[in-house]
């Protein structure tokens, strides 16, 4: 993940520089970088809120009814 941050942050300077660049009427931009921030907040806010049942769902579906979650038993003979 941070390789790839430092990656995008790199071509997105050099973009800059070649006078490419973003602006209010593209995509989630918003007039400010703080406009932006809250943009991508607004969606993740949102999306996950429908995210963590789906994603609960799908572990329940794939633990077995029996399944003991607590691990195997250890059998010591002292």
């Amino acid at each position: 993940k941070t390789i790839t941050a430092v990656d995008t942050a790199i071509r997105s300077g050099l973009m800059a520089l070649e006078g490419f660049g973003l602006n209010v009427d593209d995509g989630m931009v918003g007039n400010t970088a703080e406009d932006t921030i809250r943009n991508l907040s607004q969606v993740t806010l949102e999306g996950m809120f429908s995210v963590d049942p789906a994603v609960l769902r799908i572990l329940q579906q794939k633990t077995p009814r029996n399944h003991d979650v607590t691990g195997p038993k250890v059998s010591r003979h002292d």
